[in-house]
C-alpha cells in the first residue's frame, strides 16, 4: 500500500559543515613545581568534501514538474527531492557567524520563463562584424543605434576600453522586442545571432577564483577553492540581468521556508528510495502558456549582514539593472504550461478515448457496450468477415510469412499478451518417450477447417525466438550446454553401472546425481518468463493494437511462454534419451498485466502500480481496506520504450491503481476564475487549511496567496506575507464561537504560537495530494 504517513522535519543540519578545518592540540607537562613547564603542540588539517559547484546525479531522486512535461503546472511550485537530507545545509549562505545561518539553506530554486533567458556578453568588435554581415547595404549604423538605444536589445557598458563588452539582454529586459519596420527583413537573423550569446555557460573552477571589479558587467564575488577541489573542474553558470534577479531571488529570511526534510514513517517503498530526503521548494509559480526553466542555484556566501537595517541582504556588488549577476547552476530542467488537460489525472482518465468527468470519479471502467478496446487487438473494420473478426478478437495479426522454400504467404501471428479469449490448451512434449521439439516447424499450426485456411506461426516463432536469444548470449549458451553435458555424462555412467554391474566402479551406487543449474542460466530463464529481452514487435505485432494514449490489459499466454522457454532450453539438446527438460520452477504460472502508451509514462517516471485480484466493493476509492488483502505481486514494471510501460502481475488482474510516489507530492494552490464587475476574468489563488495529519479541514477554511501578480513570486515573510497569512487564518478559525477546527483548538488552546509556521509546518500546509486513478476490468 502507499505510505500515507510522511513526517516533515524543518531541517537536517549536519554535524559539521563542508569546508576546510584545522585541529590544534596542546599538552602541558610538569613533574615538579621548580622544573620548567614543557608544552607539546601539534596541528592537523582536514576537509569535509561537499559538492558546492555541482550536485551528484545519483543524489537527485526526482524533480517536479517532471522534465519536459506539458501540463497545467501554473498553480504548482517546482521542487527537487535530494536523497542526501543534509545537502541544503552543508554550506552557508552568509559568512557572518549568526545563529540564523545554521538553519538557512545555501541553495534555492530559480524559475525563469522563456522570456527570461540568462544574459550573454560579447566583445563589441565581434558583434559588429557579425551584424555587418547581416545588415543590408548602408543600414548598419542605423541598426546598431536601434539595438543599443534605451529601447534596444543590447546594453553597451560605458568604459574607456577600445573594445567594450556588450550585454545581450533577455526578452524580458527589452523595452521593445521587435525591430522597427525598416529592419523586419533581418529581424530573424538578428534574433538568431543574439541567441548564440545567451543561455548557461560552462567555465572552469579556476575562472571563478577572482571577484569581479567595478568595471565588469558580470558581477561575481569570487570563490576560494578548497583542497579537495580541482581548478580544472567544469562548472555550469548562468548570468542573470541584475534587475530581474532581484525581483525573483528569495529574501534571506525566506530561504528557511523553501527547504525541509521528509521521511516516510512506514519505511522505504523500494531499495532505490531514500530513508529520508531533502526538499528544496521554489518561490515562484510558473508562467502559464510558456516554457519554464528551473535552476537549482548556489547562494553560498552571497548574503551579508547589514548593521544599519539589522537584516541580511544580498550582495549586489553595486550592479546596475542591465548588468549581469553570475550564479552557479547545480541542476536544471525544463517543463511547459501549455495544456491544462495534460495533468496526470486528466491523462489517465482519458485513456482509450473515454472522457471521465474529473472531480466526480477517479475510476475507469469499460462500459458494457465496449467490445474489447481495452485488450490488445486490431480493431475489426465494419464489414470484416466473421472468420477474420474472430481471429482479430483473439489478438492475432496477419503478417507476411516467408516460407523455407522461398514462397511467400500471409500467416496469423499472436504474441504472448493474449486477450483471454479462446486460448489454446497445448503443451510442449517433455516425456522422454516422446519426440522433443527439434525445430520451430513442429509448432506451426494450419487451420483448414475455416473459410480462410492459414498458418498460425505464433508458437513456432516463440520457440525460435527463445533459441536465437539464448544463442546470442554466448556465456548463457555455453553454461547451459556444459550443464547438459555434465547431466548426460552422469546419466550414461548410471546406465553403465546397471548394465555392467559386475565391473568395479568408483561409485557403486547406481543413482542419478542432481546438478544445480548455474545461477546465471536460472536468472536468464526467469527473465525470459517475464518477457525480458523480447523484441517489442513480438509483443505487439501491429501498431493499431496500441495506439497513442491507450491502455491495454492482457493475460499471458502460458503456451507461448512455454514454447519460448523450450526453444531457449533446446540449446545443446541431445537425442530423445536426454531427460534434461525445463525445470518445473519455470512453468508459466498464471500472469496478467497491461501495456500503457501515454505521455504519463514519459512525464511521470515514478509511477506506483498496485494490482488486485478482486473487484472493489464500490466504484470509488473508498474500498482501500477491502482491497488490501487482495493485492497481487508485481513481477515486472518497466518502460520498454519512451512512452510505453509494461506491467506484469502474478495471478489474474481484476483492478489496478496508478498513482505517484509520496516523494512526488507537490506544492501549490487551488485556483478559480472569477469575473469582475467590468466582466474581466481574474484568477483567484487560495489554499484550504490542513490539520496536523495533513488532511484538509472539514469546514474548508482557506488562506489566500500573497504574491507579486506581475512576477508570480510569493511573498513569504513580513506582516502581510504568506506565512503570517496562514497563521492569521488559523487564528480566525480559533476565534470563531461556533464550529472551530477541533484539532487546532485542542493543540493551541485558542492561540496559535508565535513561531508558527516553521518550514515543516509551512510545507505540509502547501502540499497537494497525490492523484490516483483506478482501472476496473470487470468479472
Amino acid at each position: 500500500m502507499v505510505q500515507d504517513k510522511i513526517k516533515f522535519v524543518a531541517h537536517h543540519i549536519p554535524m559539521m559543515h563542508s569546508g576546510s578545518y584545522e585541529i590544534k592540540v596542546r599538552q602541558d607537562i610538569s613533574l615538579y613545581d621548580f622544573l620548567p613547564l614543557d608544552a607539546f603542540r601539534t596541528q592537523q588539517q582536514f576537509a569535509i568534501a561537499g559538492n558546492r559547484t555541482n550536485i551528484n546525479t545519483l543524489d537527485v531522486h526526482t524533480v517536479f514538474p517532471p522534465p519536459n512535461s506539458t501540463g497545467d503546472h501554473a498553480n504548482t511550485l517546482p521542487h527537487i527531492v535530494i536523497k542526501r537530507s543534509t545537502y541544503p545545509w552543508e554550506w552557508y549562505a552568509c559568512k557572518e557567524e549568526k545563529p540564523e545561518r545554521e538553519t538557512t539553506p545555501w541553495v534555492a530554486l530559480l524559475l525563469l520563463n522563456e522570456d527570461e533567458k540568462p544574459g550573454g556578453t560579447v566583445k563589441k568588435s565581434e558583434l559588429t562584424t557579425a551584424l555587418k554581415n547581416i545588415a543590408e547595404a548602408g543600414q548598419f549604423d542605423a541598426l546598431w543605434t536601434e539595438l543599443t538605444g534605451d529601447a534596444g536589445w543590447l546594453y553597451l557598458k560605458e568604459a574607456a576600453a577600445t573594445d567594450p563588452v556588450v550585454v545581450v539582454l533577455s526578452p524580458s529586459g527589452r523595452k521593445r522586442q521587435d525591430l522597427s519596420a525598416v529592419f523586419l527583413t533581418v529581424q530573424d537573423k538578428v534574433n538568431s545571432l543574439l541567441n548564440k550569446y545567451m543561455g548557461p555557460k560552462v567555465v572552469s573552477l579556476s575562472e571563478l577564483k577572482s571577484a569581479s571589479t567595478a568595471g565588469d558587467v558580470i558581477k561575481w564575488p569570487g570563490l576560494t577553492i578548497e583542497p579537495f577541489e580541482k581548478e580544472g573542474e567544469k562548472v555550469k553558470v548562468i548570468d542573470i540581468e541584475h534587475g530581474l534577479l532581484m525581483k525573483l531571488l528569495p529574501e534571506f529570511d525566506e530561504l528557511p521556508y523553501l527547504a525541509h526534510v521528509r521521511k516516510p514513517l512506514a519505511g522505504r517503498l523500494s531499495e532505490e528510495d531514500p530513508d529520508e530526503c531533502a526538499i528544496v521548494l521554489g518561490n515562484r509559480l510558473p508562467a502559464p502558456g510558456a516554457r519554464n526553466t528551473v535552476h537549482l542555484v548556489s547562494l553560498e556566501n552571497r548574503y551579508y549582514y547589514d548593521q544599519e537595517h539589522d537584516k541580511f541582504l544580498f550582495n549586489e556588488q553595486a550592479a546596475g539593472a542591465k548588468e549581469l549577476t553570475r550564479l552557479v547552476s547545480l541542476k536544471s530542467w525544463e517543463f511547459s504550461c501549455f495544456d491544462p488537460k495534460k495533468t496526470l489525472k486528466h491523462l489517465l482518465c482519458h485513456l482509450n478515448g473515454y472522457t471521465l468527468e474529473l472531480g466526480k470519479t477517479d475510476t475507469y471502467q469499460p462500459p458494457a457496450s465496449d467490445t474489447g478496446s481495452h485488450t490488445l487487438r486490431i480493431p475489426a473494420p465494419e464489414g470484416t468477415p466473421a472468420v477474420v473478426a474472430d481471429y482479430l478478437s483473439q489478438g492475432y495479426a496477419p503478417l507476411p510469412h516467408h516460407m523455407r522454400h522461398g514462397h511467400q504467404t500471409i500467416s496469423w501471428y499472436k504474441g504472448p499478451l493474449a486477450t483471454n479469449a479462446k486460448q489454446q490448451k497445448l503443451s510442449i512434449p517433455k516425456d522422454p518417450k516422446e519426440e522433443l521439439v527439434k525445430s520451430a516447424d513442429q509448432l506451426v499450426r494450419f487451420d483448414q477447417t475455416t473459410q480462410l485456411p492459414m498458418f498460425d506461426v505464433s508458437y513456432g516463432a516463440a520457440w525460435e525466438l527463445g533459441r536465437m536469444l539464448t544463442l546470442k548470449e554466448k556465456d548463457i549458451a555455453i553454461a547451459l550446454f556444459q550443464w547438459k553435458r555434465k547431466h548426460t555424462q552422469n546419466l550414461r555412467q548410471v546406465e553403465q553401472m546397471l548394465v555392467y554391474a559386475y565391473l568395479p566402479h568408483p561409485d557403486n551406487t547406481a543413482k542419478e546425481k542432481k546438478f544445480p543449474l548455474p545461477f546465471e542460466v536460472e536468472k536468464w530463464f526467469e527473465g525470459l518468463r517475464l518477457l525480458k529481452g523480447i523484441p517489442f514487435s513480438y509483443l505487439v505485432p501491429d501498431e493499431k493494437m496500441l495506439p497513442q494514449e491507450s491502455i491495454r490489459f492482457f493475460q499471458l499466454d502460458g503456451f507461448w511462454i512455454e514454447a519460448l522457454l523450450d526453444g531457449a532450453f533446446s540449446i545443446g539438446r541431445v537425442p530423445y534419451k536426454d531427460k534434461t527438460e525445463v525445470p518445473n520452477s519455470w512453468a508459466s504460472t498464471p500472469m496478467s498485466g497491461f501495456l500503457m502508451r501515454s505521455e504519463v509514462v514519459s512525464g511521470w517516471p515514478d509511477l506506483l502500480i498496485d494490482g488486485y485480484s478482486h473487484l472493489p466493493p464500490d466504484t470509488n476509492l473508498d474500498g482501500e481496506i477491502a482491497l488490501a488483502g487482495t493485492k497481487i505481486k508485481l513481477l515486472r514494471q518497466e518502460v520498454v520504450a519512451g512512452n510505453i510501460l509494461l506491467c506484469i502481475f502474478e495471478g489474474t488482474l481484476k483492478s489496478v491503481d496508478i498513482h505517484l510516489k509520496p516523494e512526488a507530492i507537490h506544492f501549490g494552490f487551488d485556483y478559480k476564475l472569477v469575473q469582475d464587475k467590468d466582466k474581466s476574468t481574474k484568477e483567484i489563488y487560495s489554499k484550504i487549511l490542513r490539520d496536523f495529519d495533513g488532511s484538509e479541514v472539514e469546514n474548508g477554511a482557506t488562506f489566500d496567496i500573497v504574491w507579486n501578480e506581475l512576477t508570480r513570486v510569493l511573498q513569504l515573510n513580513g506582516a502581510t506575507g504568506l506565512c503570517n497569512g496562514i497563521k492569521r487564518s488559523i487564528q480566525e478559525e480559533l476565534d470563531k464561537p461556533d464550529n472551530p477546527i477541533p484539532e487546532f483548538k485542542l493543540k493551541y488552546e485558542g492561540k496559535v504560537p508565535e513561531g508558527y509556521p516553521n518550514p515543516a509546518q509551512f510545507a505540509y500546509q502547501m502540499i497537494e495530494g497525490v492523484p490516483k486513478v483506478r482501472f476496473i476490468l470487470g468479472a
